[in-house]
């Protein structure tokens, strides 16, 4: 499936009278590393957090129905006259209800007029205030409306009066020129392209579907297309815009533009088919006028940044049936196999994430168990980091669950919480069955190397007690620690979203807002059905219950605004927050209700413009409603008055310290009465710190102690071979030293300097020095003879010819094997044999 490029967002919706809908809301990152083609079957991918410009990100929002929560509301007064209803005074109320002084929040809304169920939104970005909506129904087939604004999203121009009788599939935004559009009409082996953000079109007929379209880094007239479904899998490439194609490769499985800067902006990688689970990987500079064989006999292959992958099927000598592989290049050098503790099957891999010169694996072993791995810096030997995590393969893991019905895509439940280093929230599953009350949440902030509950807050949005204010109470006993108690706050992640009864939305965090996180989910044992919406402002350490029930949110101006809409019901109501979640206020956006669709502002989150999709009730009817609310600002910041240093507390057990350093972020303090504006520049300083544990993750053949939160250290793993881990390395030259592993290695990126080093950094033993063999020389005047001592004595006659009256014996170690011989009548000197 090819993909978008730009800020672009897919929103589905149900025509029924009553919309029972979810909304699921993921930022898509787009780099050029990005798979084009058919999908894989054993090597699949999560969030790409590389070398990724978030501003130029697009949304995917899928509008699901949701059969088995019925929400069939009767609101008085509501009925078809509502869809043209006048916006009246907007009242602005307070968290409890009561009416407030009228705030100035500004509102526009627009009807589309339009009952397509998908509507796919894009902002032009980059200071442009063009948006295009492309609505259509959910298959490739049917009509399609094509909207553009110019005035960022007030109104909209329905552009089929120029175009006619066209149905598109989808378009995409040049990475160079967001002025540049590609069109697709898959019905018509068709495509449109735009120099002008939509408003004038050029046509041309194509001889083939194109399915999947990816354009040029840094050449806006170069495309690349193909119909990854057709038997013949040709890649086409277009050098002046669309306008003529030439056939670059057959039997493409699948391609990817190479990444800078360790690609040229023309590097192409091809995975070809050859024959059955035997394909070959190429890769070209100059568009496959030339190109050479990087590996064979692949069954997937993909590129992220710095590292490629590739999954081969082998036979090992010794072993029953066929065994699946993982091989690693990092930095373009030459594939190497991936080494993985124990002996537990792999059936396929989930890349979790691969950045910051580190890969978090998720391994499926069986149809119910997946473990995360972390790598060294080169991705090549593994030690497990937590066991049990969700994971979904439609071809394989938890395939024959409720799922299958609801994804065709791979996906775990892993969150790397975006600005920060290290920190990732993951969902465990307990007892191998996939249910909301056998997961649980955890946290870690040293990318994998020790992972802990997530604190629940002691106070619940509306003032009582949780009983929840420990993440695990223990008695500590002679022999080890005991459980007492258990209770935490646990997230809902990509299995919430599809779960019917549940459907919340995923957890959201973004570099812009550092350490801002807002999450659904529940306090307790394990997850549960009725979520709740919680926020961090320290990047996970700390939560607060916010909201009750289900809600979109999104954040603006840097995370100085947060603004959050009823997720189930229907609604007129708004409500934000300009304190960074310390008090709520609620705005009545509409005098109507509306169901609400999605709740987005555009990428980067630098504006205080919030855009709402939705519709009126009875007839579906696309309706998109700005609401501006930088009014609830005085002024703008101060830059040295209204900002102060933020970055992880210092009373915790890592004492702010991320990977051996800690990161110092200006943030505008919660009570200062301005907005950032979107000229703001995030400023950051970062310095080392002293090493601690959570610097060191287990080396490969250790694991942690369990339960994690309270291991004291890394044991060796039970499947793991100590013997051979330990032994001295076959290349081992004298004067160098080996590795000798204290079962810790320090995790990849880490900078932490002096503090407990000494306890965990592996020892170096020197290479031993290579033994020879030791001999006496001795002469009885007409020879000299070479006695080997040690074993079996032999007595060996080195010169017996010419010499006579011998009187001394000397040898030289620099000459090696050198002999000088003295006599009555001068000096003699000759070579020992070699041993």
């Amino acid at each position: 499936m090819a993909a978008d490029t730009g800020h672009r967002l897919l929103i589905r919706c149900p025509v029924v009278a009553f919309f029972v809908v979810v909304l699921s809301l993921s930022t898509l990152r787009i780099s050029h590393a990005i798979r084009y083609g058919q999908k894989p079957a054993t090597l699949h991918f999560g969030e790409d957090f590389g070398n990724v410009d978030l501003t130029r990100s697009p949304f995917l929002i899928d509008v699901t129905d949701f059969a088995d929560r019925t929400l069939v509301e009767e609101v008085e007064g509501l009925g078809s006259h509502a869809r043209d209803a006048p916006f009246g005074n907007r009242v602005k109320r307070q968290a409890d209800g009561t009416p407030a002084a009228q705030s100035g929040i500004n509102v526009t809304k627009f009807q589309l007029n339009d009952s397509h169920t998908q509507l796919i939104v894009h902002w032009a970005g980059e200071g442009s205030n063009v948006i295009l909506a492309l609505a259509r129904y959910n298959s490739d087939g049917g009509t399609s409306s094509l909207f553009v604004s110019q005035d960022y999203g007030h109104t909209f121009q329905n552009m089929q009066t120029e175009l006619g009788n066209v149905s598109f599939h989808r378009y995409y935004n040049s990475p160079i020129y967001n002025s540049h559009y590609v069109f697709t009409d898959i019905q018509a082996n068709r495509i449109y392209t735009s120099r002008n953000f939509g408003l004038k079109f050029l046509s041309y007929q194509l001889s083939f579907k194109p399915r999947t379209v990816a354009l040029h880094s840094t050449n806006p007239n170069i495309i690349l297309a193909m119909d990854d479904m057709s038997s013949e899998k040709k890649l086409y490439i277009s050098h002046d815009f669309g306008a003529n194609w030439r056939v670059m490769q057959s039997s493409v499985k699948s391609f990817f533009w190479g990444v800078e800067p360790w690609d040229g902006p023309n590097t192409l990688y091809i995975e070809r088919e050859e024959w059955t689970n035997n394909n070959i990987v190429l890769k070209s500079t100059n568009f496959f006028q030339t190109s050479r064989v990087l590996i064979r006999g692949v069954v997937d292959f993909e590129v992220r940044d710095n590292y490629m992958f590739a999954t081969k099927r082998v036979h090992l000598f010794g072993s029953r049936g066929i065994s699946l592989q993982l091989w690693v290049s990092r930095n373009r050098r030459m594939f190497q196999r991936a080494v993985f503790p124990g002996a537990l099957q792999e059936l396929d891999y989930y890349v979790a994430d691969a950045s910051e010169d580190q890969v978090f694996v998720c391994v499926n072993h069986n149809h119910t168990s997946s473990h995360l791995y972390i790598s060294d810096q080169e991705g090549l030997r593994y030690s497990l980091s937590l066991t049990d995590v969700i994971y979904f393969n439609p071809n394989g893991s938890n395939n024959d669950t409720w799922l299958r019905l609801y994804k065709d895509e791979s996906f775990a439940d892993i969150h790397k919480v975006d600005g920060l280093r290290g920190v990732y929230i993951a969902s465990q599953l307990r007892n191998h069955s996939l249910s909301l009350e056998n997961q649980v949440s955890y946290i870690t902030f040293d990318k994998g190397g020790l992972w802990q509950p997530l604190l629940a807050p002691q106070k619940d949005s509306e003032g009582n007690p949780t009983n929840c204010d420990q993440p695990l109470g223990y008695k500590k006993y002679k022999h080890g620690l005991l459980k007492s108690k258990q209770c935490s706050l646990h997230l809902s992640q990509e299995f919430s979203k599809l779960y019917p009864g549940s459907k919340t939305v995923p957890i959201l965090s973004k570099k812009s807002a550092p350490g801002l996180i807002l999450a659904s989910g529940t306090m307790g044992k394990n997850l549960k059905r009725r979520p709740n919406v919680y926020l961090s402002r320290d990047a996970g350490l700390r939560w607060r219950e916010i909201q009750k029930g289900n809600y979109f949110y999104a954040f603006g101006d840097f995370g100085g605004v947060i603004v959050a809409v009823s997720q189930f019901s229907l609604t007129n109501e708004i409500l934000y927050s300009k304190d960074i979640g310390e008090t709520w206020h609620t705005y009545q956006f509409a005098p109507h209700k509306i169901r609400v669709y999605g709740l987005l502002t555009e990428p980067g989150e630098k504006t205080t413009v919030f855009s709402i999709f939705g519709s009126h009730t009875g007839a579906h009817n696309w309706l998109i409603l700005q609401v501006n609310v930088s009014s609830i600002f005085a002024t703008k910041c101060n830059p040295d008055d209204d900002y102060k240093e933020w970055s992880l507390s210092d009373d915790q057990h890592f004492s702010g310290c991320l990977l051996g350093r800690k990161t110092v972020f200006k943030r505008r303090t919660p009570h200062a009465n301005c907005y950032s504006g979107p000229d703001f520049q995030q400023v950051t300083e970062t310095r080392n710190c002293s090493c601690t544990r959570q610097d060191y993750e287990c080396d490969l053949g250790f694991m942690e102690e369990s339960p994690l939160y309270t291991s004291t250290g890394c044991v060796p793993d039970p499947d793991a071979n100590l013997t051979t881990i330990h032994e001295q390395p076959a290349n081992c030259p004298p004067g160098t030293f080996y590795r000798y592993t204290k079962g810790y290695r320090r995790v990849a990126g880490d900078t932490c300097h002096g503090g407990q080093e000494y306890r965990y950094e592996a020892l170096m033993y020197s290479c031993p020095v290579e033994e020879k063999s030791e001999f006496l020389l001795y002469s009885n005047r007409h020879q000299i003879h070479r006695v080997e001592l040690g074993g079996e004595m032999r007595d060996t006659v080195l010169v017996e010819r010419f010499l006579q009256n011998a009187v001394a014996l000397d040898f030289d170690y620099k000459e090696k094997l050198s002999l000088l011989g003295r006599h009555l009548y001068g000096r003699y000197q000759t070579r020992l044999p070699e041993e």
